[in-house]
């Protein structure tokens, strides 16, 4: 089975009861090295996300078959940021590895928590996601003019 954790601004620390017992049954954790800096008491073993994902799945998928082939439960977690399916890893790891496979315990998402930061309501706000994009990529269905205009808020 393969886990993908959100984790909070607050790290480990945001982890609820269930998403931490995930974490601490790990055969393998995969994620920055940020986030597994925050497991270093756990004995699984690790994969840090460097590069390229279709790297880290290949590798994910070698440990699934080491598992197997020892006739072990595979239990991986992919430790992501607050809510995983908001422009986060979970697509990804869904679309490799199937629904069936894989549950998504999401945190707050970082989006959540700025807006509590600033104390202003999500309402009608547009959520974008400018990592690997460029400004045209990203600005091309919403013009920030046109924003401006309607008065209403993005979060990128």
């Amino acid at each position: 089975m393969i886990y993908v954790v959100g984790i909070g601004a607050t790290g480990a620390l945001s982890l609820t009861e269930r998403a931490l017992g995930v974490v601490n049954k790990a055969g393998l954790l995969v994620g920055t090295r940020r986030f597994l800096g925050e497991f270093r008491e756990s004995k699984a073993a690790r994969v840090a996300i460097r590069g390229p994902l279709d790297a880290v799945a290949k590798e994910i998928e070698e440990f699934i078959a080491t598992e197997r082939a020892a006739k072990r439960r595979a239990t991986v977690v992919v430790l992501a940021t607050g809510d995983p399916l908001l422009f986060g890893i979970a697509g990804f790891i869904i679309e490799r590895f199937g629904k069936k496979g894989v549950t998504v315990l999401p945190n707050l998402s970082i989006v959540a928590e700025a807006f509590a930061l600033i104390k202003e309501p999500q309402n009608g706000s547009i959520v974008l996601s400018a990592h690997g994009r460029t400004v045209e990529e990203l600005f091309g269905e919403f013009p920030p003019e046109g924003c401006v205009a309607t008065g209403r808020k993005v979060a990128i």
